[in-house]
């Protein structure tokens, strides 16, 4: 099954799979482990990101690099349930193909990115996972990897 995964990233998500190819160049000296028929990253930043094929995560809260600290503690457990939740993205791009950067990306992007909704979400005491795509990705993930996503990050 993970190699047809593997495939369908290939042709079916190859606009993310390539966008996933040139971050994982950028970060070609960083620990690479196969994760479910994807290929993840083990970067220095407390978030992560899905791109076709490929899945960045912090792996290791002791080295990552942060201006600022992040609104949770980060804790090697907390690294894990980023993973998966990353992994339910990798899901979505399997489905949606060619939309996926439109459908889930973009919000995904806005959502997380951008001051203002940081801000809201604070503020309201809104989790992470409110926005539909986000929630779609923790419950995917958590399906397929038979481990707990995120819940609750504001």
């Amino acid at each position: 099954m993970k190699v047809i995964f593997v495939i369908v990233q290939l042709t079916w998500g190859i606009v993310q799979t390539f966008l996933g190819l040139l971050l994982f160049i950028i970060h070609i000296k960083k620990p690479h482990f196969w994760y479910n028929g994807s290929i993840a990253t083990d970067w220095e930043k407390p978030g992560g990101i899905s791109l076709g094929l490929f899945i960045f995560a912090g792996m290791n809260p002791d080295k990552m690099k942060m201006k600022k600290p992040p609104r949770a503690e980060l804790t090697q457990e907390l690294c894990r349930k980023i993973l998966v939740h990353e992994y339910g993205h990798y899901m979505q791009s399997l489905v949606l193909g060619p939309l996926y950067l439109l459908v889930v990306g973009l919000p995904s992007i806005i959502w997380a990115g951008l001051p203002p909704f940081r801000e809201w979400r604070k503020k309201n005491n809104i989790p992470y996972e409110w926005l539909f795509v986000e929630k779609w990705a923790n419950v995917w993930g958590e399906k397929i990897t038979k481990e707990e996503s995120f819940r609750d990050l504001i």
